[in-house]
């Protein structure tokens, strides 16, 4: 009985496996380097919870920010 219960849990946790090893991540950062990073964080299927950048100057948005809205 013992050996069958470890035999589950064994695929249970390499199931799981995929879900551990993503991140909840905040960016902080500006321009088209931070553009590149956020996109490839989420292609790589992190969670990216929050996004800093520097405020629109003269009317023109950051691309960083302006990909997350």
């Amino acid at each position: 009985m013992l050996w069958t219960a470890s035999q589950v849990l064994r695929k249970f946790s390499t199931s799981s496996h995929y879900y551990q090893n993503k991140l909840k991540l905040a960016i902080i950062g500006q321009s088209l380097f931070g553009q590149e990073v956020y996109s490839n964080l989420r292609k790589q299927g992190h969670k990216v919870v929050g996004v800093f950048t520097v405020p629109d100057k003269d009317g023109k948005a950051d691309p960083l920010g302006e990909l997350t809205v």
